[in-house]
């Protein structure tokens, strides 16, 4: 006998003339590397301590009520058009910022437009929001405005941490996935950091440094071991928090 077809989590339509998204809600994640990153939540620094979504209903009924928080703070969010118990209906903000960022040739283009999206992140923490998971795949950028548009807020750092402490693990996340666009053994970070700093919230900025000192270790285990090249997130977390570290302390 064959099996159902696996119902896809997102899905293009149309609705109303318009082209717009289907998004279901993911499963709960139950896998024994969640519980065991549970157990070590009083030994990991907060930007390495799980927020995941809790899934199913719940977590898409969170996932829409950030949407809305974003909409009426006037941040660039997706609208909600119609929503079920077990889907909810986004509209089309364009194509993906990480394929358009990576399809530019000049390292000078590629760090303009992910300035353009820092300044987005900066929106969010100005509206004492964060956004959770600011990873590039969860940008997207329309063909025609160039307007780009935060995805998937799944993730609300704030309900674990306080929020100067949530919005630093934010620009670490951002800085990490930044690291994409450019060469390995010299990613342009301290231009970000720089970028950023004077632009950010007074606390948020302030808990930069904090946040450096509390990944350093983890840091130097990465670089002790060799492993920083060993994947995209490992090299990403490292190079980030080397920017970091270069702070002055407060």
């Amino acid at each position: 006998m064959s099996q159902p077809l696996a119902v896809p989590r997102t899905e293009r339509t149309v609705y109303q003339g318009q082209p717009a998204w289907i998004k279901r809600p993911e499963p709960a994640r139950s896998s024994r590397f969640v519980w065991l990153h549970k157990l070590l939540i009083p030994l990991l620094p907060m930007a390495l301590r799980p927020t995941n979504s809790p899934g199913g209903p719940a977590g898409l009924a969170l996932e829409i009520s950030r949407l809305e928080l974003f909409a009426e703070a006037g941040l660039p969010v997706p609208a909600v058009l119609e929503q079920g118990d077990d889907y909810v209906v986004l509209s089309d903000c364009g194509t993906m910022l990480h394929s358009c960022i990576m399809a530019l040739d000049d390292p000078a283009d590629r760090l303009q437009q992910v300035e353009k999206a820092l300044d987005v992140l900066l929106a969010v923490h100005h509206a004492g929001l964060t956004h959770g998971r600011p990873y590039f795949k969860d940008f997207v950028i329309h063909p025609d405005t160039h307007k780009i548009t935060m995805l998937d807020l799944e993730e609300d750092s704030a309900k674990s941490a306080p929020l100067a402490d949530a919005q630093a693990r934010d620009f670490w996340l951002f800085l990490s996935s930044a690291c994409d666009f450019f060469a390995p053994q010299s990613p342009p970070l301290a231009e970000l950091v720089a970028y950023y700093c004077p632009r950010a919230p007074d606390q948020s900025r302030a808990a930069l440094p904090r946040l450096a000192r509390a990944l350093r270790p983890y840091r130097r285990l990465i670089g002790f071991l060799r492993a920083r090249n060993i994947a995209r997130e490992v090299t990403g977390a490292y190079w980030a928090t080397r920017a970091l570290e270069a702070l002055p302390k407060p």
